[in-house]
């Protein structure tokens, strides 16, 4: 393990490194962090390699859950996932919910962080903190109260829509509205951290641009949409990529949240597909097909992202 210049240790390179940052805000009390091992480690090789090839040679065989390994197949398994009709309702599932969640956590987060900014100590922590909390909130729990909340003869949404001589919505009984209803539960849950990032952004954008363009008459919304948000770009890129990886991967809050819709697929994700036929259907092989399908879109759809949002900005 490699520790520079803490307690005169002399550094031995295993892979994995310490390295001294200082806090957010300070400069003088050093931290530790782990980082991830070298591509050139032992350590690299073993949880990061092999697992993959493993995974790759397990697609190409008819590989049983229960019976092992098989005969070999080659590229079948990949051709019977594509031409299966629930891999492509459970990809037009996941689309649905990938676009909702990203836009709308994407949306959210950036105007609670502006209005964070704008507060005066110590209200920004403690809205900061309110924000933040259903991150560190258990996905399980929270998922099985919101399913309590979605039900439709007692929910408390429909109760507090019948205050105002609303309809009950059938949110998670309902296929149209059962991967709606998933996204708004992972708003509220996830939005808090890409809040959080934002309003990091925010405080690095030097505060004499801000102040210039406010002298030369810029308003509000012309100070956002030309100045913040062209600076904010590089954290508008992460949160945008990572907010989508995520979403392609969802499967928790499916998994408790979708039980209401039945068997009638309408909540089938790719992630809760290829779990079903692993572990309901025992078909292995296929399911590790399906996922290297989805790692393939989930990367081809970070590449255009991060080309899209590519040009820097100056200052």
């Amino acid at each position: 393990m490699q520790r520079e210049d803490i307690d005169g240790v002399s550094p031995v390179d295993d892979g994995w490194h310490w390295k001294e940052i200082p806090p957010f805000g300070q400069s003088a009390t050093p931290v530790i962090c782990l980082d991830l091992p070298h591509a050139n480690s032992p350590l690299f090789a073993i949880f990061w390699i092999y697992p993959i090839l493993s995974a790759f040679f397990i697609s190409l065989n008819d590989w049983g859950l229960l019976t092992g390994p098989g005969s070999f197949l080659g590229l079948e398994n990949y051709r019977s996932a594509l031409d299966e009709p629930l891999f492509w309702r459970s990809l037009g599932n996941t689309a649905i919910y990938v676009v909702i969640f990203v836009g709308v956590t994407i949306v959210t987060s950036l105007l609670a962080a502006l209005f964070v900014v704008s507060l005066p100590e110590p209200w920004k922590a403690i809205m900061m903190t309110i924000y933040f909390i259903p991150t560190i909130t258990s996905m399980v729990v929270a998922a099985l109260v919101f399913e309590v909340m979605y039900v439709p003869s007692y929910g408390v949404l429909n109760y507090l829509l019948s205050l105002v001589g609303l309809n009950p919505v059938p949110w998670t009984t309902s296929d149209t509205l059962i991967m709606p209803s998933v996204a708004l539960f992972m708003i509220w849950k996830n939005f808090g951290f890409y809040m959080v990032l934002f309003v990091t952004g925010l405080y690095t954008i030097p505060q004499e641009i801000i102040e210039a363009s406010a002298m030369d008459g810029a308003n509000s919304w012309q100070r956002l949409w030309h100045i913040k948000l062209p600076l904010l770009r590089p954290i508008l890129t992460f949160n945008f990529v990572t907010a989508s990886i995520n979403a392609f991967q969802v499967f928790g809050p499916v998994y408790v949240l979708g039980r209401s819709v039945g068997g009638r697929d309408a909540a089938r994700t790719l992630v809760l597909h290829l779990y079903r036929q692993a572990f309901q259907y025992f078909e292995v092989g296929q399911a590790t097909a399906t996922a290297f399908l989805l790692f393939l879109l989930i990367l081809g759809f970070a590449i255009f992202q991060m080309r899209l949002l590519r040009e820097q900005f100056e200052y």
